[in-house]
């Protein structure tokens, strides 16, 4: 019965890691802060512009993955520590 808040926990971890890894992987970076387009030809100032905006956009999603890994995280342990309970037997009827 728990069984779904672990699925729901395991499918926003994965989520979150996922963001997270699409959030580092869709600017590459040349140094900390500096997008590589922006080293590599410095003769356009569109491209490193652009790249800056995206840059910017995917530190400001970073912590919205942190969230959704996290909470995924709560509701695994949730479900586990709920886990399934076996229903007591009736005490007003007789055992054979």
């Amino acid at each position: 019965m728990r069984k779904w808040i672990v699925a729901i926990g395991a499918g926003a971890l994965l989520s979150g890691i996922a963001l997270y890894v699409v959030t580092i992987v869709a600017v590459p970076v040349a140094y900390r802060d500096v997008p590589q387009v922006c080293v590599t030809s410095p003769s356009n100032p569109q491209e490193c512009a652009d790249a800056q905006a995206r840059l910017s956009v995917m530190h400001g999603l970073q912590p919205l993955a942190w969230f959704i890994a996290g909470l995924g995280v709560v509701f695994i342990v949730l479900g586990l520590v709920l886990g399934e309970r076996a229903i007591p037997p009736d005490l007003g009827t007789p055992q054979a």
